[in-house]
């Protein structure tokens, strides 16, 4: 159920009848789908957190509790991943103004975040898409079944972690290895960046460029000529 509807919160009981409190812990953080999810574990035990904790559970309630106990530790996990999430949107549109490697300034991101699931879902997520490109189709639909899920279940996933859409995504990655590429100008030309990184030709190319950087490819292989970006460079 939880890959179908992809809840902000699941809550379980340490003793249920078909799958104990352990195993929905487990099997949630196993799947790169729903491993973001967060997880609250009822208990009668005390000594019981501890599994619970290895297993992969954000917080544990003993019972009994309140109504009261639990609406709060309910409010702090939605505000966690919240914050986690505005963090990430921070992040991207940082991103966006840097011709390096989106990999590169995760990997930075990663080491003082509470957690790497959304870093592992942005790995993956960039390695497709870069084979993808490579491979010739790179749209939305071919880049979800390359991560073995549907593409509901990619945009729900990406919204949850960066409020993006899949197609919005695609297309910055793009333009991100087509700056990389044109800093190398003249070794290529913007027709040959333009192909190479899955527009439909020159002209799309130049328009979706302009829209977002406010300049032409020419004019952006111009200024770096000139000194006059602030784009910072990372090109291996």
């Amino acid at each position: 159920m939880a890959r179908d509807t992809l809840p902000d919160l699941i809550i379980a009981d340490f003793m249920m009848p078909e799958m104990d409190g352990i195993e929905v812990c487990r099997a949630v953080r196993n799947d790169r789908l729903t491993d973001h999810i967060a997880i609250l574990i009822l208990t009668e035990k005390t000594a019981d957190r501890i599994a619970c904790f290895k297993a992969g559970a954000d917080a544990c309630l003993c019972k009994p509790f309140n109504t009261d106990e639990l609406m709060a530790c309910v409010d702090q996990l939605i505000k966690q991943r919240r914050m986690l999430k505005e963090k990430w949107q921070g992040n991207f549109a940082k991103m966006d103004k840097t011709t390096d490697h989106p990999t590169d300034e995760i990997n930075s991101i990663a080491a003082d975040s509470a957690s790497c699931l959304a870093h592992n879902f942005f790995l993956q997520l960039d390695n497709v898409i870069l084979k993808r490109m490579s491979k010739g189709e790179c749209n939305a639909g071919s880049v979800a079944a390359d991560m073995g899920m549907s593409l509901s279940k990619l945009t729900r996933t990406l919204k949850d972690f960066s409020d993006t859409t899949p197609a919005v995504y695609i297309t910055s990655l793009r333009l991100r290895e087509a700056k990389k590429m044109l800093a190398l100008a003249p070794r290529y030309s913007v027709a040959e960046v333009a192909y190479f990184c899955r527009f439909a030709d020159p002209a799309h190319f130049s328009h979706v460029f302009r829209r977002k950087e406010g300049l032409s490819p020419s004019q952006f292989v111009k200024n770096l000529k000139l000194g006059e970006t602030d784009e910072k460079l990372t090109i291996i």
